[in-house]
């Protein structure tokens, strides 16, 4: 119960976080947004970095993939936070969270695991339901459209390469290096394309836009310590309706019946790979009375 609410308040955090950067969009450049997203989430990963006794920062068996992980996060929330500025909320979160979906098609290349045609089908019948949402024939589909898509799937090239790194690198290297690559990224491009200077009522905004992501973060890494990825995962689609909530709420937003239609048909094919991964995940290990364990543990 204390991961799933743990879980629960990241996804509301990030409805928070989402509707912030829809706010102040309209004002302020992304650039300036995102640098402050990840210089605040910085700082409380990099402050337990050094207080802890663990490795050096760059004693890594793995930089490519840290490499990977950061730019690959970077480039997911950044078309995310574009997403937001030019398409309704609830669109631009239901897109981005169609990621389950390019995870399956990229496990089978990158971490050699096998898909079925269970799994087959529901992949195709998650990009139906994108085709959906998106309707690539119409006047709405564009650029807001194509990066919530984007978002997806470099948040799906995240996760294979969490997968990596999850078994031997602590957790606040990871939170680093990628919240250190994001600054670096958006203070380079504040410094190409522009910085308006907020007043002091928006410089609130953006800290505590910072804040939040910063809580978030630790919400969602200190979900999984408490509960199995198995139970916490199927409820990150709740945030469809946390979002749709907001979007009415602030902006007057009403998703189309194509819209609720394609959800539906995401949110149906990223659980069922859900379930089907937890599934073939158990049926892999074996009883303990099968494997060689030590006298004693």
């Amino acid at each position: 119960m204390l991961g799933l609410t743990l879980y629960l308040t990241n996804l509301l955090l990030m409805v928070v976080i989402s509707s912030l950067v829809k706010e102040l969009s309209t004002t302020y450049p992304l650039q300036q947004i995102l640098l402050f997203r990840f210089a605040l989430a910085l700082l409380p990963f990099a402050v337990v970095l050094m207080l802890s006794s663990g490795p050096p920062l760059l004693q890594t068996r793995h930089p490519g993939v840290h490499i990977i992980r950061s730019v690959s996060g970077v480039c997911s929330i950044g078309m995310f936070f574009y997403a937001l500025s030019v398409i309704p909320i609830a669109e631009a979160t239901i897109l981005a969270y169609s990621a389950p979906i390019f995870v399956t098609i990229m496990a089978v290349p990158f971490l050699g695991e096998k898909i079925g045609w269970q799994r087959t089908g529901a992949v195709v019948a998650g990009f139906i339901g994108m085709a959906v949402i998106v309707q690539p024939t119409t006047s709405t589909f564009g650029l807001g459209m194509l990066a919530g898509i984007g978002s997806a799937f470099f948040g799906a090239i995240v996760s294979i390469a969490l997968r990596r790194l999850g078994a031997t690198e602590p957790v606040e290297h990871i939170a680093v290096i990628y919240n250190g690559t994001g600054t670096v990224v958006w203070v380079s491009a504040c410094l190409l394309f522009g910085w308006v200077m907020p007043g002091l009522a928006d410089l609130g905004l953006l800290a505590l836009l910072g804040c939040v992501a910063m809580v978030q973060q630790y919400a969602l890494t200190s979900s999984f310590r408490f509960g199995e990825a198995s139970l916490l995962t199927p409820f990150e689609y709740t945030s469809l309706v946390f979002a749709a909530i907001a979007g009415y709420a602030l902006w007057g937003e009403v998703p189309n019946f194509s819209t609720w239609i394609g959800a539906f048909i995401v949110v149906a094919s990223g659980l069922f790979v859900i379930h089907r991964e937890t599934s073939l995940k158990r049926q892999s290990v074996k009883p303990v009375s099968e494997s060689k364990t030590l006298p004693g543990v």
